[in-house]
């Protein structure tokens, strides 16, 4: 969300000086590390569909961040949650995305197969 909203609706981001080459009254920056705007929460599931086109159409083909969002969904696989091994008592293990605090995310190992139940063993993927 943009707490700077002023409720101008879409000619807020977008008025006819905008196409002209005038500035917007605010700006669609929320991918932007400076953005003042706030986001809500990430749906998971397919979670690796989400990265691959919001990659796609923030950045380039050869900027820096396109790049490493690709290592990243190299890594993520398209499985939403995935068997990768036994921890030291035996239990099986999966892996899945873990978003955490301000939009970020990372690897996080479950107890169960849907990835809802964080794993709290020693294991680390």
């Amino acid at each position: 969300i943009n707490p700077n909203y002023q409720g101008g609706g879409r000619s807020e981001y977008f008025s006819n000086n905008y196409y002209y080459g005038g500035a917007p009254a605010s700006s669609l920056d929320c991918h932007s590390p400076n953005t003042e705007w706030q986001l809500l929460g990430v749906y998971r599931q397919e979670f690796y569909q989400f990265i691959e086109q919001i990659s796609k159409h923030l950045w380039a083909i050869d900027d820096f961040e396109y790049v490493v969002a690709l290592a990243g969904l190299a890594y993520m696989t398209d499985d939403d949650c995935y068997g990768v091994g036994y921890d030291n008592n035996g239990n099986y293990l999966y892996a899945g995305v873990k978003p955490t605090y301000q939009g970020k995310f990372e690897m996080g190992l479950y107890n169960d197969n849907s990835c809802i139940s964080l794993s709290e063993s020693d294991a680390t993927f």
